[in-house]
Order: structure tokens, then C-alpha cells, then sequence
């Protein structure tokens, strides 16, 4: 928790990046200037969610005024709430003290803690996650009611989520502890019914208002929903499986190879808990996949948050098994290590990178703040400066300052000036051999892992 809330105090003057200008800032905007008088978004800026966490940071703007970090410290609460619940479901599969051990694992998880940075609605699904588990594991039906309601009204993605949940205690209650009879089955999950009635009565209310779910062919996020044929399912295929060796979480699976092969060798099983826990990754997983790998751009690494958290709980688990301590303690300052270097992970710039799943980004706030000086200084206008995502657009939604002007989407035709950085990923391959070859770089900060450029046509 000390660790999340110098985070937060380090970066609660960072302006809006990636998707949060969208989900967050933009969403938050609508209901704050239009004083909550409509329940749905505009059809410009609806992503299909269930539209409350715009609504809960436009009600601390409303609160505490509008500003970057009353929008930063928002995100704490849910914070402290992954702490609390993470160690309390790690303190009933395997007592107090290896318990630290999994907090320390979750609370360094290179995505988490690049979203903890953010602004992030992710870290609320994160939090109601933990809590349901929490739930489940200890039999706290009010746990378990509360994390699925939270699960289904914060978005899409969660209530994906809840429904893994609900089938991962239906499974658990069927064949790990042969509960058949429909009243069993039923206090098992009867705790999942508020939060899947609210989530599908919004669902139904949302098609009824405005026609349409999840996305409409006209949404600026159209293009990620598209199918894929077969060569696009196979590259989402090694796209999500390089996301689960991403960012140092490669050494998760050579600790579990090692673990698993000792204790096969030496017959020794790691306790009863460990089938339920496979049994809840193994359903997260045929529950999210699907979608990510028929679509064109739903494989992001926050999209897996709550399977990596599965994995890393199961490893943690198998872990905690191991008899010699030392070695132990040795495999677990392995894991440390490699998520502490996941956020040095950086790909060449042809290469696009999920730039919001690690702290890499973070120099790049300041580098936009000098960027503008620099502009300013130079009597540049910035109407005239061409660049990309996540930087193009009104800086009102990113600084939270009133400005309407911002930096226009980039046409290395018509425009004498582009703003390139490397985190952002919508330059082509084309436009960057362009840009380093054939233009004038007149300004550049940074050299890695995060660098920015300005570009002037020769």
C-alpha cells in the first residue's frame, strides 16, 4: 500500500495518457459540463460500458475540484482495496506470512503498477476482482455479492469476468466438492444474481436508448471489434501468448517448470487448494480468449489483468509448497527481480508497445511539458504541429486546464511540423522512415527509454 501511494504522489500531476483520455477524462468531461443531466454518453464518446466510472471521477471533480491530482487520487481507494483483499485471500490459502509474499508479487506486477499510474477504470475492475475471490475463498457471501456488482457495473470486461467467476463456483461446487442438488448449487451462487441482473438490465437498457452494444460501425474504436480471418486468429494466438512472457513474465513460467518438475520428482502434492485455483485460471481463460483472438484489437495487456493476477496466485500457491526455504526464498526474489525489469522491456520503434502496461511511460510527461515550452518559446503554433495518440486532441482532456487547442492528427503532406514520440504506436512504418530520413529533426528530448522529437519539413 506504501508503494501505491508513492506512486500515486509522484505522478498525481500527469496528465491524462492512453486510454484513459477516452474512458476516464473525456467520459468524466461530459457529465461534469452537462451537471449529470443525461445518464447515457454521446455516441462519440460511448465505449459500451456501463458509463459510472466517468461518472465517480466527474463526482470528485465535483467534490474536490476539478484538477490532475484529485483525478490521480481518486484511483487510490481502489488501490488500498487490491491490497486488502489480495492479502486476505492469500492469508486463508496459505496463512499470514507467505501471504506477504503474494502481495509483494501483486503489488509489483509490471501491468498493475503501469495502470496504477493512470487513471485507470482497470484498476476498480482489479479491485472488485480481488474481492469476489476474497469472497469465494474465505465464504464471505457479502464479499462475493458486493465484488460482482462492482465486477458488472464498471464495464464490459467485467462482467466477462463476473461470468468466469459464476462458472469457476458452479465447476468448484460440482466436481471438486460434488455439490449436485439444486439447493446446493443454488447457495453457492446465489450471490452472482444482483450484479448479473444489474449488468444485463443495462446491457438491454443501453440497446433499447441508443440500438447498440459494445460498439457501432461509426465508433472511433469500430476497427477493434472487427473478426479476424484464420491468419489474423493465429497471429492474436502468439500476440497473447506473447503478452504472457511480456515484461519479465517470462521467468513466471521457468519458476513454474522448475517447481512443477521437483515436486512431480519427488511425488509431493501442494494441497487441496491447488485444483481450485487451476480450475479458475483455466476458466478465466476459455472465458476472455475468445474475444480477443476472433477481434482485431482487444489483446492489450490490461485486458488480462485478472489472468495474470490467476497465474500469478497459482504460482504463488504451487511456491509456498517448496520444503527448502532457502531455495524458495531464492525463486521468489527471482520473480521480484523479473517483474522489477519487466519495465525496462523496450522494443525498437517499428515495434508497437502496450506503453501503459509498465512504468516505462513515465518519462514521458516531462518531455511533453518541455515539448510545449519549447513550441512556445519558439512562437510555433501548436494548431500547426501534427502528431499522434495518445497526444492528438484538445489538451483540455488531457491537463484538465480549459484549452480547447491541441495538437492536430499528423499529415506528413500537408503539415510543416510533426511531434513524434516513441510511445506512441499510430505511425506507420512508412511515416517514420520518412521522418528520420528525410525530415529535419530540429528538437529532440530523451533518448530511452523514452524519447521525443520534433520533425521539420526539409
Amino acid at each position: 500500500m506504501v508503494l501505491f501511494f508513492a506512486l500515486v504522489w509522484f505522478c498525481q500531476s500527469n496528465a491524462f495518457f492512453w486510454d484513459t483520455v477516452q474512458l476516464s477524462s473525456k467520459h468524466a468531461h461530459w457529465y461534469y459540463e452537462n451537471h449529470f443531466s443525461h445518464f447515457f454518453l454521446p455516441n462519440e464518446l460511448d465505449s459500451g460500458h456501463p458509463p459510472t466510472w466517468g461518472m465517480y471521477l466527474a463526482l470528485c471533480w465535483q467534490w474536490f475540484g476539478q484538477s490532475l491530482p484529485v483525478s490521480h487520487w481518486a484511483v487510490f481507494p481502489f488501490l488500498t482495496g487490491i491490497c486488502v483483499f489480495g492479502f486476505q485471500l492469500a492469508e486463508n490459502l496459505r496463512g499470514a506470512r507467505w501471504a506477504f509474499a503474494f502481495l509483494l508479487l501483486l503489488c509489483l506486477d509490471p501491468v498493475l503498477l503501469g495502470q496504477a499510474a493512470l487513471v485507470s477504470p482497470d484498476l476498480a475492475l482489479v479491485c472488485f476482482f480481488l474481492m469476489t475471490l476474497s469472497g469465494i475463498f474465505r465464504e464471505k457471501r457479502l464479499l462475493v455479492l458486493l465484488g460482482i456488482i462492482g465486477l458488472c457495473i464498471i464495464s464490459m470486461r467485467g462482467m466477462i469476468t463476473a461470468f468466469g467467476l459464476f462458472l469457476f463456483v458452479l465447476s468448484d461446487a460440482c466436481f471438486l466438492r460434488h455439490k449436485r442438488s439444486f439447493s446446493d448449487l443454488f447457495r453457492s451462487v446465489w450471490a452472482f444474481l444482483p450484479g448479473g441482473l444489474l449488468g444485463l438490465a443495462f446491457l438491454i437498457w443501453h440497446y433499447i436508448a441508443v440500438g447498440w452494444i459494445g460498439y457501432h460501425e461509426n465508433s472511433p474504436w469500430a476497427e477493434s471489434f472487427s473478426g479476424v480471418d484464420f491468419q489474423g486468429f493465429i497471429k492474436n494466438v502468439a500476440v497473447i501468448g506473447w503478452r504472457f512472457l511480456d515484461f519479465g513474465r517470462l521467468f513466471l513460467f521457468l519458476v513454474a517448470a522448475g517447481l512443477l518438475r521437483y515436486l512431480w520428482l519427488h511425488k509431493q502434492h501442494p494441497g487441496k487448494a491447488l485444483a481450485r485455483l487451476a480450475l479458475l485460471f483455466v476458466i478465466l481463460l476459455l472465458v476472455s480468449l475468445p474475444g480477443m483472438l476472433l477481434h482485431v484489437g482487444l489483446s492489450g495487456h490490461r485486458y488480462l489483468l485478472p489472468l495474470f493476477i490467476s497465474l500469478s496466485l497459482l504460482l504463488w500457491y504451487v511456491l509456498g509448497a517448496y520444503p527448502n526455504q532457502t531455495l524458495k526464498n531464492g525463486a521468489l526474489g527471482l520473480l521480484v527481480f523479473a517483474f522489477l525489469t519487466g519495465h525496462f522491456w523496450i522494443y525498437p520503434r517499428n515495434i508497437s508497445q502496450q506503453w501503459d502496461a509498465t512504468l516505462a511511460h513515465i518519462p514521458y510527461y516531462g518531455q511533453r511539458k518541455e515539448m510545449i515550452l519549447y513550441l512556445h518559446s519558439k512562437e510555433i503554433p501548436i494548431e500547426s504541429v501534427g502528431t499522434v495518440f495518445p497526444n492528438a486532441g484538445p489538451f483540455m482532456y488531457r491537463d484538465l486546464n480549459g484549452e480547447t487547442t491541441g495538437f492536430p492528427l499528423a499529415d506528413l503532406d500537408q503539415q510543416d511540423y510533426i511531434y513524434y514520440s516513441n510511445v506512441m504506436n499510430d505511425f506507420s512504418d512508412e511515416e517514420l522512415r520518412r521522418l528520420f530520413e528525410e525530415w529535419e529533426l530540429v528538437y529532440r528530448i530523451g533518448n530511452w527509454p523514452v524519447e521525443t522529437c520534433l520533425f521539420k519539413r526539409k
